[in-house]
């Protein structure tokens, strides 16, 4: 054979070799953006257990989703804000926003994909679930989980229920249910010099305070929960095993009924003050009860809840009998996770650390999206080892209305993207963070805080010119950026991750480093799937922004 032929054949097998490395990338990169399938086997519909928390060797809790490690990256939908409205005397004023039909709705799936999502906490109201007494209609229900499951987003049903940091509304549970009092009692509260058993919100509805643990309001909820995960189950079945809900939320700040309202508004039962040791009582075997309706299904998810800006683990300075603590030993809660609701970032790290006991999975269940130091925080959640959820993620337009009608001080658009979806400030920034994260999601689930460096997020926005010095076992690294960056370096044995939302420097000593870098992903399964390599070189190594590098160590 010529040599002009031989260098034929080489050069069209380097391209079938650089073309199946693009089409394996592409095709990788599917299976991290469509959710996993699986064929309709009697072992699918028998055992599997669509999420669960498990350990990795070090004890590091994970939450598995299928067997594999998932990592979420979430924002709220406030879908009760975009449909909830009250109706004739209690109807809103004359061209205020509209509650919004499902086409609308699903623009908000489609952006949360856009981003960078890969998880979206929805609220499912009673209400729409029972539209009367012991008669369900799943319409709305199905609407969600094909919304989910067309954008490849997976779904955390937000079940405010009954308490809702420490309130009922009406807008979220069935008219029988809020309108017999008999069957259902309701606690007074001292509002505007008199005692009264509600009050009126256009965001919420009527807004009172039931008590939550009479039996039969458990066992109605119970049975609606019952038939909620049973729909879920049968759906998922119907259309593919695709999983599209991984957990329950079981209502909202509950501990919020201990440590605000019953003081704030003075809780009376039948004309006795309500002890707080009462109100734990109920929340507690309110919380237990939808849990466990949520386990007993055959659709096998997690449950979690959250706590109200608390103070990790230690008790309510407000009732020091209780603590959440004694959530986290219920049996149907899984996970307890909390609502800080800072903008620093040392506080999202401790936070997450003060949740690490006794098993607990750590995550941040909510933290306000409008703050400009998002990007820093939810590094920071993920350094740590734990998750971050996004509250919200576009602010329904009726609640930033009702800020405005009102004129209220508190600060309601709350959202990493504005209401009609376009930018704030830090968007871009997050939504880079977001894509490292994202291609890095495997590593941040196994591997320990030890072995995970965040650069920049000292203060709550990153500095633009910055140079930061960590260790990692046997390794000093040096980074620096010019740029603002945001950047996270992961060791994984002998292998170095190293991301940047913008250009670094990267100074790595105490091993030898190889001469070049893979740049591509990790997928579920723990493999780095590379599609490109970099060259860098100089006691400074160039890192390129938005790109997953990786270098081996010897």
């Amino acid at each position: 054979m010529s040599t002009v032929s031989m260098l034929s054949v080489v050069r069209l097998l380097k391209w079938v070799i650089i073309g199946l490395l693009v089409i394996g990338f592409v095709a990788c990169q599917k299976v991290i953006d469509e959710p996993i399938k699986s064929e309709p086997t009697e072992e699918t519909e028998i055992n599997v257990k669509v999420t669960e928390i498990k350990y990795t060797e070090s004890n590091k809790p994970y939450l598995a989703y299928l067997g594999q490690p998932f990592l979420i990256i979430g924002g709220q939908i406030r879908l009760d804000g975009l449909i909830n409205r009250g109706t004739g005397a209690y109807a809103p004023p004359q061209g205020s926003p509209q509650a919004l039909s499902y086409e609308e709705i699903e623009q908000y799936f489609v952006e949360a994909k856009r981003f960078g999502l890969n998880t979206v906490q929805v609220p499912i109201d009673w209400r729409y679930l029972e539209v009367e007494e012991d008669v369900y209609d799943f319409t709305h229900l199905d609407h969600i989980l094909r919304m989910s499951v067309d954008h490849a987003l997976k779904l955390e049903i937000l079940w405010f229920s009954t308490n809702m940091v420490g309130d009922t509304h009406s807008f979220h549970l069935p008219d029988y249910i809020w309108q017999d009092e008999e069957r259902f009692p309701r606690m007074e509260a001292f509002i505007n010099d008199q005692f009264l058993k509600s009050y009126f919100s256009w965001m919420y509805g009527h807004v009172g305070h039931l008590v939550l643990d009479t039996p039969l309001l458990l066992e109605k909820e119970r049975n609606v929960i019952h038939a909620m995960m049973d729909r879920i189950d049968g759906w998922n079945k119907e259309n593919g095993y695709h999983y599209p809900v991984i957990s329950v939320q079981v209502h909202n700040e509950a501990d919020g009924l201990l440590r605000w309202r019953v003081d704030q508004r003075n809780l009376h039962l039948h004309g006795e003050i309500v002890s707080k040791e009462r109100i734990w009582e109920m929340t507690l075997n309110a919380l237990d009860n939808a849990g466990k309706a949520v386990k007993s299904s055959d659709y096998e998810i997690i449950t979690r809840t959250n706590m109200t800006v608390s103070l990790g683990v230690s008790p309510f300075p407000q009732a020091p009998f209780a603590s959440p603590l004694d959530v986290l030993a219920l049996e149907g809660i899984d996970i307890v996770g909390d609502d800080p609701y800072v903008e620093d970032p040392w506080i999202i790290s401790d936070t997450i650390r003060q949740y690490s006991v006794l098993g607990n999975y750590p995550h941040i269940a909510e933290n306000m999206g409008h703050y400009q130091s998002t990007p820093s925080l939810m590094l920071a959640a993920y350094q740590a080892g734990g998750s971050y959820a996004i509250y919200d993620f576009a602010t329904p337009p009726f609640f930033t209305w009702m800020n405005a009608y009102y004129q209220s001080s508190y600060q309601m658009d709350q959202g990493v993207l504005n209401d009609d979806f376009s930018d704030k400030p830090h968007s871009e920034l997050t939504r880079r963070l977001i894509q490292g994260v994202s291609m890095s999601a495997y590593l941040f689930s196994m591997k320990d805080s030890n072995h995970i460096v965040a650069f920049n997020i000292q203060t709550r926005l990153p500095v633009l010119s910055k140079t930061e010095t960590h260790h990692i076992d046997d390794l000093e690294i040096v980074i620096k950026t010019e740029h603002g960056a945001l950047a996270f370096v992961i060791l994984d044995g002998n292998d170095l991750y190293v991301y940047a939302t913008d250009d670094v420097s990267i100074s790595i000593s105490g091993r030898t480093i190889s001469p070049f870098a893979n740049i591509g992903f990790m997928n579920q399964m723990g493999e780095f799937m590379s599609s490109d390599r970099r060259y860098p070189s100089g006691e400074f190594l160039h890192i390129e922004g938005l790109l997953l590098h990786q270098f081996r160590l010897s």
